[in-house]
């Protein structure tokens, strides 16, 4: 049977507590969060941004995405797991509460991980989508900035930030919830709010790439004042906005569509190729996708047409002396590519 309590007994019960008690959960969800954005940090160093899933298989990306999803998300949820676990969990104190909190975030991040798996198929296929068609990936992200800005604006997200942005009237909800899985249970449901009120934040991360880290950081940012700041609703409409007009300037500047666009999955595939498959720049050239700037390796290579092979065996002779570090065939020595540099009196393109 459902708890009849009302808001007032809830109100009164969340009066009475102490702001120390508060405050030590606080901390610990803030603590949690900043280790979330080490590893986010670490492992986007490591990896790089760029179109698609980067080479991950679905277990390690569902496990990067809980892991950005507790960085970004824990802040702005803590009201609701801290009052959970101390005005309707019925834990005294200590390792009773912690471990009630643990069990209430634990469902919490699972629903965003399986949303993570919805996140692995979108970015499989606009990896696709980039290689097959560069112009349609570039529609797909200006679609993407305008939907997520004009749900912005829908009464489906105000009816969930209206639940984000209550966590007393979110806990009235919750105390129906019986039996011994119930912090399990009201830590999925409440992410499955969360996840109705901010899928179109986290859907821009397809256009920009999923380990944008300033653009994580950003909606990080979005996420936690819509829920806390008292002018929440409307700074989101202002988001919507902006994310609109986002939208729109890309058909111009494709450039704000990292994670749809041809030369930066170019860029992410050239830095994991051997220096054997890499070959004279002046043999890639002719095409715009894969032009050369100064400060990148000279030598560009496996993704070439076939038609550029006989150029490149060509050529290779005679990059010994400008790039180091190449091989001397299209079978190459597998020489990091990082080692593959422009030297400092090397011309830019070869002539």
């Amino acid at each position: 049977m459902a708890d009849h309590s009302g808001p007032a007994t809830g109100t009164r019960a969340l009066q009475a507590l102490p702001p120390r008690q508060f405050a030590v959960s606080w901390i610990a969800l803030a603590a949690l969060a900043a280790v979330a954005w080490v590893v986010t940090i670490m492992l986007a160093r490591d990896m790089g941004n760029g179109p698609g899933t980067m080479g991950l298989a679905l277990l390690p990306f569902v496990g990067l995405w809980a892991v950005m999803m507790a960085a970004m998300m824990l802040p702005s949820v803590a009201p609701v797991a801290v009052l959970w676990t101390r005005l309707i969990g019925g834990s005294s104190a200590g390792i009773g509460r912690a471990a009630r909190m643990g069990t209430f975030l634990g469902g919490y991040l699972l629903t965003w991980a399986a949303i993570g798996a919805v996140a692995f198929a979108a970015l499989a296929g606009t990896g696709r989508l980039v290689s097959a068609s560069p112009t349609a990936a570039k529609w797909l992200g200006v679609a993407i900035f305008i939907a997520a800005g004009g749900y912005q604006l829908t009464p489906w997200k105000d009816v969930c930030l209206r639940r984000c942005r209550s966590p007393v009237g979110a806990l009235m909800y919750y105390a129906g919830y019986k039996g011994r899985g119930r912090d399990l249970r009201v830590g999925v449901h409440h992410g499955a709010t969360c996840a109705g009120c901010c899928w179109g934040l986290m859907v821009v991360l397809v256009a920009v790439g999923v380990m944008n880290l300033a653009v994580m950081a950003a909606l990080a940012v979005v996420v936690f004042a819509e829920k806390l700041w008292r002018y929440g609703k409307p700074f989101g409409v202002a988001v919507g906005v902006v994310l609109a007009v986002t939208g729109l300037l890309a058909i111009w500047f494709p450039w704000l569509l990292p994670g749809l666009h041809v030369s930066t999955m170019l860029f992410q595939s050239i830095q994991k190729l051997p220096a054997g498959l890499f070959a004279a720049s002046a043999c890639l050239g002719a095409d715009p996708a894969m032009g050369v700037h100064p400060g990148v390796p000279l030598a560009l290579v496996a993704a070439a047409p076939a038609d550029r092979h006989a150029c490149l065996k060509q050529r290779l002779g005679d990059v010994g002396g400008v790039v180091s570090g190449t091989a001397g065939d299209l079978g190459g020595n597998g020489a990091d590519v990082g080692a593959v540099q422009a030297q400092p009196d090397a011309p830019d393109h070869l002539g």
